[in-house]
């Protein structure tokens, strides 16, 4: 294989006409830093942990918040207990949030579309709810809209 040719490229190479690094893998352009050096770009390719690998993020020794698949469990932690948050949407740019529960015909979803929660094809469980004052309780729409208090 000629050394010149693209599918030849591989590792790393100064971009001049781009001011960026760049990595190839048999010829195929993978991997770049962009021009600010502020982010890598991982292009048609997938970046796949193991069991027990974490992701990151923060400027703590271990990260502030710590993503790890555990083999069973995907577990998102903060470095120090009750700090942080995590959000979908920020108020402005929201997004619809889904968990499917073994069946796409059952699922909770939050719909920022219609501000509400949806519960479909599943129940709502909230065990030694009191209708005594002070106390939540559950109230829903019936099949023809009318408020119901649930039953104690």
């Amino acid at each position: 294989m000629a050394i010149n040719t693209a599918a030849a490229k591989r590792g790393w190479r100064y971009d001049k006409a781009n001011a960026r690094m760049d990595c190839y893998i048999d010829g195929n352009l993978m991997i770049w830093l962009d021009p600010s050096l502020t982010k890598m770009v991982f292009d048609t390719f997938d970046v796949q942990l193991g069991d027990t690998d974490y992701l990151k993020f923060g400027d703590a020794t271990a990260g502030d918040v710590s993503i790890n698949w555990t083999g069973s469990v995907l577990a998102v932690l903060p470095a120090t207990d009750d700090t942080g948050a995590i959000n979908i949407g920020n108020g402005t740019t929201d997004i619809d949030f889904t968990v499917f529960l073994g069946t796409s015909a059952k699922y909770v979803q939050f719909d920022v579309g219609n501000s509400y929660l949806k519960l479909v094809g599943v129940s709502l469980y909230a065990p030694n709810l009191s209708q005594t004052a002070g106390q939540a309780g559950i109230i829903y729409y019936n099949a023809a809209g009318y408020l119901i208090r649930s039953a104690g």
